[in-house]
């Protein structure tokens, strides 16, 4: 559903790969923001894999004005972490799952082979 968002960039820390270089190396993303336009909205994906992603996200607020729109599947882990929260440039929303009824006619469930 994110990537669906016009973006100025999407970083996924999903992938392993990216989330460990960005683990390893905090100031690459310092180094990617300031290639991007001051204003700019950018997609982190997952942030609670690498939290102190958070202080170069509020230096990016602060100095270069670019919006972020930040997922994570745990708000409990930042939280317990000690994470910068960004408090004050934040607003917290949550998206809870789809039922049913707003799916509408067009949810189906298929049985697969194999689950049980």
């Amino acid at each position: 559903m994110l990537k669906q968002i016009p973006a100025a960039w999407y970083l996924d820390l999903l992938d392993p790969e990216t989330e460990l270089a960005y683990r390893h190396t905090l100031s690459l993303l310092r180094e990617r923001l300031e290639t991007l336009p001051n204003g700019g909205l950018i997609i982190i994906d997952e942030i609670q894999r690498v939290p102190s992603l958070l202080d170069y996200v509020q230096m990016a607020i602060e100095i270069r004005g670019q919006k972020f729109l930040l997922s994570g599947s745990s708000a409990r882990k930042l939280k317990r972490g000690g994470a910068n929260l960004l408090g004050g440039r934040a607003a917290d929303l949550r998206l809870h799952p789809i039922t049913v009824k707003e799916a509408g006619e067009s949810f189906r469930l298929r049985w697969q082979a194999g689950w049980r």
